[in-house]
């Protein structure tokens, strides 16, 4: 009799999951149907590592800063749609090598629409900044993610391609040392990138030390092909996830919930390897707004692409597709509007 009871528990328990799941998938597409949940905005392209997981050293990019004033366009439609969270994670790129980083933080302050502010670093340059300037960026932040190829010092140069560990180890401790000082609330998200997959054993008592000083930990050992752009040959040993098998009549996650706006001012609906908006291009900063891009034609093609089996090269080839079942996925679980997205979401998504 209770193994009947433990049984029938079971079932019911996971019919709930199956119907709460579903319930979630379709009210994260009723929020995106209406407008982007978050906004990423590419203020530069440049980089100072070449990690061998990343395109940026195989591919010809000319470098580029987002002008302000397109910046600012940006930052006023999309506080006028509601505003929300805005990521400033370039790809590829490192927005701490954006000449007008502060500035671009001043502007979005005068927007009290936007809400929940996130970058991703490699921490390379955090030495630049004064500890006046950090503090203007720890205040307004709601996350930052730092990217670091692990803590050996001859891996990390192996995987980034420059010998800056000590210098980002040594920044990040300066940056929680400003963080306590204040009392910010902002959260240090560390986001090892090997090729271990047992580096959080080996590493387990440092990584502790980062925890008790108030630091999020993450690790990765597989990684992205920048829609089928990087082969696993060209990696020098990390491992590259095919994306060509995956079956993909579904819409990805990815262009439902955001728009990208690029340092050229083209806007692309995929803010994850859409690197010069050729592909999944829907507008353009200098001309077009952010409501006319999310409504456009253009992207009701792109979402329709799935569905038809005709997809765009770039999603055709890519690892990083999510299906919208991924909607129900724990991460999503208490958003219920466009602002205050949750941690959870953060540390899914990264900076």
């Amino acid at each position: 009799m209770k193994k009947l009871v433990n049984k029938v528990t079971y079932n019911v328990r996971s019919h709930l999951r199956a119907f709460q799941a579903a319930m979630q998938v379709r009210r994260m597409i009723r929020l995106t149907a209406k407008r982007p949940l978050y906004l990423y905005v590419n203020t530069t392209n440049v980089c100072n590592a070449r990690c061998v997981f990343c395109c940026y050293g195989k591919m010809k990019i000319e470098p580029q800063i987002l002008p302000m004033d397109l910046f600012e366009k940006a930052i006023r439609e999309y506080s006028e749609m509601g505003g929300g969270a805005v990521s400033l994670t370039p790809v590829p790129g490192d927005p701490v090598l954006d000449p007008y980083l502060i500035k671009r933080y001043e502007i979005m302050a005068k927007y009290p629409d936007i809400d929940r502010i996130s970058f991703t670093t490699n921490g390379i340059a955090f030495p630049k900044y004064s500890d006046e300037e950090l503090k203007i960026i720890l205040k307004s932040s709601f996350m930052i993610q730092v990217s670091i190829g692990g803590l050996d010092r001859q891996r990390y140069k192996d995987l980034y391609q420059v010998d800056q560990l000590e210098n980002v180890l040594n920044s990040v401790s300066r940056v929680l040392k400003i963080k306590k000082s204040m009392g910010g609330d902002v959260h240090i998200h560390l986001s090892f990138r090997t090729d271990d997959p047992h580096f959080q054993e080996r590493h387990r008592e440092k990584l502790e030390a980062f925890k008790r000083r108030g630091c999020l930990i993450s690790h990765i050992c597989d990684y992205g092909n920048w829609g089928g752009a990087f082969k696993a040959d060209e990696a020098k040993g990390v491992p590259i996830i095919n994306g060509s098998s995956l079956v993909k009549n579904d819409i990805c996650v990815y262009p439902l919930l955001a728009l990208s706006v690029l340092p050229s001012g083209r806007i692309t609906n995929c803010g994850c390897v859409d690197i010069t908006g050729d592909y999944l291009n829907i507008g353009d900063a200098h001309n077009d707004t952010l409501e006319e891009c999310w409504r456009s034609e253009k992207r009701k093609k792109i979402l329709s692409s799935f569905s038809q089996g005709k997809l765009i090269s770039l999603c055709r080839d890519c690892n990083m597709f999510r299906p919208t079942k991924h909607f129900g996925l724990p991460p999503y679980k208490n958003i219920r509007s466009y602002k205050k997205l949750p941690l959870e979401f953060y540390m899914l998504y990264g900076g």
